[in-house]
């Protein structure tokens, strides 16, 4: 009995070391590595033309297993992460209720910095609709996973393209998408971090003494969900200058000519969906116009093609159609 209380006690120490939002994130990004590294253990990662035959009705069964595959396995990080939540939460009961029990608490780790500002105030948040607190933790959970996920989900898309590309269009492709991957999560991290806080307190202080700020927990969840995909999306556009740039599809001075109108377009993007305050807006637009800067300067450097060589040898355009 002892040797079970020093036990129990190792595993409380152990779990305090961290927060219940720390652990999920803990968490999430080991299951979200997990089938990622399995697949690539086995070394299946990419097909070819051999295996899964060159007709139409072979792509479209590779294609098929590949997607259950990614459906499993977010599936599978859905239904595990709130278990450990729950775990790593202090007074998690073991009722049979502690799968929702698990998805609240990361619910609550995503909306930890409104919390933080309404405590610091007389108000809450509060549920209008009658199933918002099972529904709402519910799409968190499911948005968590999917995001965990995104590692093996491009593994797994890059598996079934990279054999229909050239030697030289792989190197340039696997680099692009897992830039896009960590801008992506940059961006989500950015609106976390920094956004929503500055967002939520602005709101906060200028709300009017007569009224008291409550959000429902559905709004609330939809705004961050918005916002979380506006950045992300933002902070993808480095990598959209230099594909574009790379393809031939628009010129680097194209590019450079457009820059008045892309502050003026990131005003106005960022007046659509972000809150209507100033701030926020600011938030967002000059994010987008660094980023564009920092695209235009990726795509001088690495994203124009070269016409010709000075001894008249073809040159790596001329050459990628040429080799397999």
């Amino acid at each position: 009995m002892q040797t079970l209380s020093a036990a129990a006690d190792a595993v409380r120490d152990f779990r305090a070391l961290l927060s219940p939002g720390w652990w999920i994130f803990v968490f999430a990004v080991a299951l979200g590595t997990l089938p990622f590294v399995w697949s690539l253990l086995r070394g299946k990662s990419a097909r070819s033309d051999s295996e899964s035959g060159e007709s139409f009705i072979g792509h479209l069964v590779e294609l098929r297993a590949r997607v259950v595959r990614m459906l499993s396995w977010t599936m599978a990080a859905f239904m595990l992460l709130p278990p450990l939540a729950c775990w790593t939460a202090q007074g998690c009961d073991a009722t049979f209720l502690f799968w929702f029990k698990g998805a609240g608490e990361i619910y609550e780790m995503m909306a930890a910095p409104m919390v933080e500002v309404l405590r610091s105030g007389s108000g809450s948040v509060i549920a209008i609709g009658a199933y918002s607190p099972v529904k709402v933790p519910i799409a968190a959970t499911f948005f968590v996973a999917a995001c965990a996920m995104m590692p093996y989900i491009l593994h797994e898309i890059w598996g079934f393209v990279a054999p229909g590309l050239y030697d030289k269009e792989k190197k340039v492709a696997w680099p692009i998408v897992a830039a896009g991957a960590a801008l992506f999560y940059a961006g989500i991290a950015f609106s976390y971090y920094v956004v929503f806080p500055v967002v939520f307190e602005i709101i906060a202080q200028i709300t009017p003494d007569t009224v008291t700020w409550s959000p429902d927990i559905g709004e609330l969840f939809g705004s961050m969900l918005v916002i979380f995909f506006a950045f992300g999306l933002v902070f993808e556009i480095p990598v959209a200058e230099f594909v574009l740039v790379r393809m031939g599809v628009v010129e680097l001075e194209d590019l450079k000519k457009a820059r008045p109108y892309v502050i003026v377009g990131a005003f106005v993007l960022a007046a659509i969906v972000t809150p209507p305050d100033i701030w926020s807006q600011f938030l967002l637009a000059i994010p987008c116009w660094l980023l564009y800067e920092m695209g235009l300067l990726f795509a001088a450097r690495w994203g124009a093609k070269k016409e010709e060589s000075p001894g008249g040898e073809m040159t790596e355009a001329a050459n990628a159609g040429g080799e397999k």
